[in-house]
């Protein structure tokens, strides 16, 4: 082998090396991208789901608070009627 084709041999596995890391590196950065995204993904659920349990809990309330208004309502009525 001369000079010539080693230093040819060379920097062909170098130039392979250089290919196989850019190649895992992509392979790397596409795979925590889907991580993030399926964090990102499970953190914005459980967001929504807290929200829509503080909301339903918040309905409850005032559901509840406007039928107390509606008994408060009946009784004040109710003794007006027989005063």
């Amino acid at each position: 082998m001369t000079e010539q084709e080693k230093i040819q041999s060379t920097i062909e596995e170098n130039v392979n090396a250089a290919v196989d890391q850019v190649s895992k590196t992509a392979e790397s950065v596409t795979t925590m991208s889907r991580k993030v995204t399926s964090l990102w993904l499970g953190v914005s659920r459980s967001a929504i789901d807290a929200a829509a349990n503080t909301l339903s809990t918040t309905s409850e309330m005032i559901s509840s608070l406007a039928d107390s208004m509606g008994e408060l309502s009946d009784r004040v009525e109710g003794s007006n009627k027989e005063a």
